[in-house]
């Protein structure tokens, strides 16, 4: 009789664990904040097909990891036009990132800076702006 009872609840655990759903992939870790604080040019001028550009970006930063780094990319759609990175240490602080890049024909560029923790593969930690183009 006990031994009925004791296959009974091991079989109706069993069962009660096929109903379970796996477990949902983990979001990224947050690596703290990242906030673009000035850009030159400013946003509200638009930039000429064909310019050289020379953009700068302060941005402020808190990293909760120990290391990480800190980047300005600039793009058009999924195309990279420019990028340049900064290593950073855990706290807070600010970071100033420049690049040149020759403005192609589109309708708009757009600037993110990712943060991310050392041996981090990917991040959600980003602010962006966009820029309009227009034809000289």
């Amino acid at each position: 009789m006990v031994a009925r009872l004791v296959i009974a609840l091991f079989l109706g655990s069993l069962a009660a664990g096929c109903d379970k759903k796996p477990p949902a992939p983990a979001k990224p870790v947050s690596a703290g904040a990242v906030k673009i604080v000035a850009l030159k040019p400013d946003t509200a001028t638009p930039l000429k097909v064909g310019a050289k550009v020379k953009l700068q970006a302060e941005v402020a930063y808190r990293l909760l990891a120990d290391a990480g780094v800190v980047t300005l990319v600039v793009q058009l759609n999924d195309k990279g036009l420019a990028q340049e990175s900064q290593a950073i240490r855990r706290g807070e602080g600010k970071a100033t990132l420049a690049v040149e890049f020759v403005v192609p024909e589109a309708k708009a560029i757009q600037v993110y800076t990712p943060l991310q923790a050392l041996g981090q593969k990917s991040t959600a930690t980003v602010d962006a702006r966009t820029y309009k183009v227009v034809v000289r």
